[in-house]
């Protein structure tokens, strides 16, 4: 995996030596409690703040809410990794999966999709070397990495080396101190104990990619182990918050984390701070995302008594959405809905006349409409 990373050190450092598995407190982690704590508070704050509006909001906005985040996260997940899914089709695999849905369609995203239903909707059970085997023959059903064999369903069998360039910057652990590695990971996993979850899945995070066992696929089951531990310990609101779908924004930042505190003494302060900010960071794009689904709600609980064809509500529903730009006119409804130009302008003028749509501005020689 080529990172875009480079890092230089003395030409009579021996890499390995560096790296926190060879360190003699291995896998013994500390932080500074007093920075994290303080970090861990905001993020609180901000997601009891979240909580709480989602308790709110009715069960068809509060089941939309969860789609639309849990579609995004799916997305996210795989485009970090380089892989790019069609949105539409990890929504129809969501709510399949998630139970929103009784189709029994097939769709492209089906195997990302399955492996996150699994680690949000059996996050009580144990972590196992299986589960994980299973995961990750999901996410490689064909034993195929961009065209390429992998060992898939099991652990690697040649040592793992992350590139940036011609430069290697992370040597994973030795192939026959892999099983021992996951032996100790997977025991603190499963052990219940008083470290907050947003700390422990940023600590199992950190834990997991230095360890490094699979082929290939370790970014996607390592934030897939974060899903699990918060589905584990927090109510349905969590999962709104993206953290994949907050990284994502900036993934040089996040390999740039994980490459620092691979390294050094076992103080993982500095990580377990990034990962909180992330965290809070993911709340505030969920309540961006909450604030454009109920302006939406809001918008038509204001017009239950009113008739709309479907032209008409995909077109509204897309003038609510924040990125929408430029107005609308009846050529970019005829384009937009596959419609005649004739349509488009009676559909127009229906809104019109009921005043939810109105000109956008006399300068505009474009004869735009806008949502009043």
């Amino acid at each position: 995996m080529d990172l875009g990373l480079h890092f230089i050190f003395p030409y009579f450092v021996n890499m390995e030596e560096l790296y926190k598995y060879n360190h003699e407190d291995w896998p013994n982690f500390m932080f500074d409690e007093s920075k994290v704590f303080r970090q861990l508070a905001l993020v609180m704050e901000a997601y009891g703040f979240i909580k709480g509006r989602f308790k709110d909001v009715n069960i068809d906005a509060r089941n939309e809410v969860i789609i639309t985040a849990l579609s995004d996260e799916v997305f996210a997940n795989a485009e970090i990794e380089g892989q790019i899914l069609n949105k539409e089709d990890i929504r129809n695999s969501v709510k399949k999966s998630f139970g929103y849905s009784h189709t029994k369609k097939k769709f492209i995203s089906d195997n990302n999709v399955e492996v996150f239903a699994d680690a949000i909707l059996h996050a009580d059970e144990k972590l196992t070397h299986e589960s994980l085997y299973k995961w990750h023959k999901t996410y490689f059903p064909n034993g195929l990495s961009d065209g390429e064999s992998i060992v898939a369903g099991e652990y690697t069998k040649e040592r793992m080396q992350i590139r940036s360039g011609n430069k290697v910057i992370y040597i994973a652990p030795e192939v026959k101190m892999i099983r021992r590695e996951m032996n100790s990971f997977i025991a603190w996993f499963n052990t219940e104990s008083s470290i907050h979850p947003f700390i422990k899945s940023a600590i199992a995070h950190l834990w997991y990619e230095i360890i490094h066992p699979f082929e290939d696929g370790n970014g996607r089951i390592g934030r897939n182990l974060v899903d699990k531990i918060l589905a584990n310990s927090f109510s349905d609101s969590i999962r709104t918050i993206g953290f994949s779908s907050y990284i994502s924004r900036n993934k040089g930042e996040y390999y740039r984390q994980l490459e620092f505190n691979s390294k050094g003494n076992m103080d993982i302060t500095s990580f377990i701070l990034y990962f909180l900010g992330a965290i809070q960071g993911a709340i505030e794009l969920s309540n961006q995302k909450l604030d454009k689904l109920l302006k939406r709600d809001n918008f038509w609980k204001k017009y239950t008594q009113v008739k709309f064809n479907n032209r008409q509500i995909k077109v509204i529903n897309k003038m609510l959405e924040d990125d929408f730009e430029g107005g609308m006119n009846n050529r970019k409804w005829s384009r937009m809905t596959k419609c005649s130009f004739q349509t488009a302008t009676r559909d127009i003028e229906y809104l019109i006349g009921l005043g939810i749509l109105v000109k956008s501005s006399a300068g505009d020689r474009n004869k735009n409409f806008v949502l009043k």
